[in-house]
């Protein structure tokens, strides 16, 4: 018998922090837009319109889930419990956890230069003073702007 076969296995809800690096904040999304949009967002957003930063983190989070879904973890991030399958232990899911970070996190930048990309395909639907339609290209990535 190995180590492996007789590690204990994982219990059956476990927290991001037990297993590894965060794969999403609050600082990730917001610079990683900052970072590529043009002067003041100028180039990708209408004059009422802000970036819908929770929108943003929400699919990234949804993105990041499915990645580690296929490997059998399911992460609730409403909830932030880590689910792992009977039998797998906190080490294997530890181990999951990091190859998923490293890649889905190492593929942030693409995924967020589509967001941005899309957003700058729809600006020139955004009417002054008012936010583009619902069925323009990058509507799920844009807010109504804060008059003050």
């Amino acid at each position: 018998m190995t180590d492996h076969d007789t590690a204990a296995a994982a219990p059956p809800n476990l927290w991001p922090d037990d297993l590894g690096e965060p794969l999403v904040d609050d600082d990730l999304i917001r610079n990683g837009l900052w970072s590529l949009e043009g002067p003041g967002a100028a180039q990708e957003l209408g004059d009422a319109e802000n970036w819908d930063y929770q929108e943003v983190e929400d699919a990234w989070t949804a993105h990041a889930a499915t990645q580690l879904a296929e490997r059998g973890i399911t992460w609730d991030a409403d909830t932030d419990k880590v689910t792992v399958p009977d039998g797998m232990t906190t080490e294997d899911a530890t181990a999951i956890w990091q190859d998923v970070a490293g890649r889905v996190l190492a593929g942030f930048d693409a995924w967020i230069e589509a967001i941005v990309a899309d957003a700058r395909a729809g600006k020139h639907l955004a009417p002054p003073e008012d936010v583009r339609p619902a069925s323009a290209p990058g509507a799920r990535w844009i807010t109504r702007a804060d008059p003050s």
